[in-house]
C-alpha cells in the first residue's frame, strides 16, 4: 500500500527562526506514532509544519495515497491536527481578551455559537450516517444545542476531535493531548481514541507530554533540537551559571518588602459557586496562613481552578461569598488591580488567552504589571531579573524570541517565570509544569524551593505528586461535592 505521508528533508519555522530541520520521515497505514521530546525539541513545530501552519524553507510534503497532483482541499483533509494546548482556538483571536475577562460571566449571557452552529460552519450534516455515528460515539448528540462557551474542558476536547473527524482524515495528529487531565481522564482518552482507530481507517500522531504511552502505540520518532535522532540525548549538565543565577534570585527574593503581615493570606467560609445547574463548591472552608506552601490536588471538575481563580480576584462570585485575602474581605478595601499585586499567577488558561507578539523576555515583565503587554518601560534591574530567571532554567536563548515562535512547553515555562519576576508575597501556580520535561520541571523546582522565603506564600496545583516541590508541607485534597 502507499505510504498517507512522505516527509523529505524537511526544513520549517516562523519568520526566521528554523525550528525543524532536515526531517524525513514516512507513515504508512495502520501505524500510529508517537513524537517525543524534551520541551523545544520541535514536536509541535513539526505537526504545525505537516498540517500547513508554519513556512516549509526547503523539503517535500507528499500524500502518495492520494495519487497524483492531489489539490489543495484533498491535501487539507488529509491531515487533521487538533491542539490540546488551549481552547480559546474555538474563539477569535481578537477576542480572546474579552473571553479572558469575561470567561465566568459567560454562564450569565446568552448570543454565542451552540455546538450544532459551530458545527455546521465545519460542515455537520446531521442527516449524514456517518456524521451522527461520530457525534453518538463521543457523546456530542446530547450537547448540540449547548453554547460552546460553557463546556467543559474534556466536553471541548471532545468537540475538537468531532470537528477533526469530520473531515474524513487519513491520519490525525493530537497535540499536547493529555495536558490537564487526571490519571482517570487519561484512561478515557485513551479508550475513545482507540474506539475511533477501531472504527475507522486512520492513523493516528502523538506527541509527548504523556503520562505513559498508550499501547495502540505502533513507532515513535525521537526529536532534538529540531532535528530526527535515534535516541535520547544524555541529559544536560547544569552550568555553573545556573547556581549563580540560584544566588542572584534568592537575594532577589530575600530583599522584597512587604506591606504588614495579615493574619492570614486566605480565608474562605462557607463558599457556594454554581455553574448553571451545578454546584462546583459548597460550603467550602479554608485557611491558608502567611508563609505556607499548600499542594491542591483532585480530578478534573472539582473546582481547584476556581478556588484560584477566587483567591486571584478573577471569579464574579467571589463578592457574592465570604473571601478575605490578606486580611481583609473581597470588595471592601483593595481594588482588583492592588490586589493581583500582591500575587504572581500562572494557569493554563491564562496561557489559552495570551497571544502576545513580545518577546519572551518581555513577556516574563509583564508579570510586573499583571497585563497582557508591558505600558511601561520596565526598570533596568527588573529586565536582569527576568534574564537571570532564564539563565537558571537554561533558556536564555529564548530571551529575544517573539512569543508566538515557542513551542507550547516554552510558553508554559515562560509564564511560569513571569508568575516570578515580581517576588510576589504570594504564589499561585495552576498547573505551571504542562508540557514541560523532566529536566526542566527538576529546575523550576529547584528555583521555587531556593528562593522562596518563610514569607512567601504558595499554592501549587498539579495532578502528578512527582511534580510537587520540596518545601510544600501541607496538602488539599478536594473530591466531587
Amino acid at each position: 500500500m502507499k505510504p498517507l505521508l512522505q516527509i523529505t528533508n524537511l526544513t520549517a519555522g516562523i519568520g526566521p527562526v528554523d525550528l525543524v530541520r532536515n526531517i524525513t520521515w514516512t507513515i504508512r497505514p495502520g501505524e500510529h506514532w508517537v513524537v517525543r521530546g524534551s520541551t523545544g525539541s520541535g514536536k509541535s513545530s513539526l505537526c504545525s509544519a505537516i498540517t500547513g501552519k508554519m513556512h516549509v524553507r526547503q523539503g517535500q510534503i507528499q500524500y502518495p495515497y492520494l495519487g497524483d497532483n492531489p489539490s489543495f482541499d484533498q491535501r487539507r483533509s488529509a491531515v487533521q491536527m487538533v491542539s490540546f494546548t488551549d481552547t480559546s482556538r474555538l474563539f477569535n483571536p481578537v477576542e480572546t481578551t474579552h473571553y479572558y475577562q469575561q470567561r465566568y460571566h459567560a454562564f450569565d449571557s446568552e448570543g454565542h455559537l451552540t455546538v450544532r452552529e459551530y458545527l455546521q460552519l465545519q460542515g455537520l450534516d446531521t442527516e449524514n450516517p456517518e456524521h451522527q455515528k461520530i457525534l453518538t460515539s463521543l457523546g456530542i448528540d446530547r450537547l448540540l444545542d449547548r453554547e460552546q462557551i460553557k463546556l467543559s474542558s474534556g466536553q471541548t476536547r471532545k468537540l475538537l476531535l468531532v470537528k477533526a473527524l469530520l473531515h474524513q482524515p487519513a491520519i490525525l495528529i493530537l497535540d499536547n493531548a493529555c495536558l490537564g487531565l487526571d490519571v482517570g481522564s487519561v484512561r478515557v482518552l485513551y479508550d475513545l481514541l482507540e474506539e475511533v482507530i477501531r472504527h475507522g481507517s486512520i492513523s493516528l500522531i502523538m506527541t509527548e507530554p504523556l503520562p505513559y504511552v498508550p499501547g495502540f502505540i505502533t513507532h515513535e520518532l525521537i526529536l532534538h533540537e529540531g532535528t530526527r535522532v535515534d535516541h535520547y540525548p544524555d541529559p544536560p549538565q547544569i552550568p555553573e551559571e545556573s547556581q549563580t543565577a540560584i544566588n542572584t534570585l534568592i537575594r532577589h527574593f530575600q530583599s522584597t518588602k512587604f506591606s504588614k503581615q495579615p493574619e492570614s493570606m486566605v480565608r474562605l467560609e462557607d463558599i457556594h459557586v454554581n455553574y448553571l445547574d451545578a454546584s462546583i463548591l459548597k460550603r467550602f472552608n479554608w485557611k491558608v496562613l502567611p508563609g505556607e506552601k499548600w499542594a491542591l490536588q483532585g480530578p478534573n471538575g472539582v473546582g481547584k481552578s476556581t478556588l484560584l481563580a477566587l483567591i486571584y480576584a478573577d471569579h464574579p462570585q467571589v463578592y457574592s461569598n465570604n473571601v478575605y485575602l490578606f486580611g481583609q474581605r473581597r470588595g471592601r478595601g483593595d481594588t482588583i488591580w492592588e490586589v493581583k499585586k500582591r500575587i504572581g499567577f500562572s494557569s493554563p488558561e491564562l496561557h489559552a488567552y495570551f497571544h502576545s507578539k513580545a518577546s519572551a523576555l518581555d513577556v516574563i515583565l509583564t508579570g510586573l504589571e499583571d497585563r497582557f503587554q508591558l505600558l511601561h518601560p520596565p526598570p533596568k534591574e527588573a529586565r536582569q531579573v527576568a534574564l537571570v530567571l532564564l539563565i537558571h532554567v537554561g533558556k536564555s536563548e529564548l530571551a529575544d524570541r517573539p512569543f508566538p515562535t515557542l513551542s507550547t512547553g516554552e510558553q508554559r515555562l515562560v509564564l511560569f517565570l513571569r508568575a516570578l519576576i515580581k517576588a510576589p508575597e504570594m504564589l499561585l501556580l495552576d498547573e505551571p509544569y504542562q508540557g514541560l520535561d523532566d529536566v526542566l520541571i527538576q529546575k523550576c523546582n529547584q528555583l521555587i524551593e531556593s528562593v522562596l522565603t518563610d514569607r512567601h506564600t504558595l499554592i501549587f496545583i498539579t495532578h502528578r505528586k512527582e511534580e510537587i516541590p520540596a518545601n510544600v508541607t501541607y496538602q488539599l485534597n478536594l473530591t466531587e461535592t
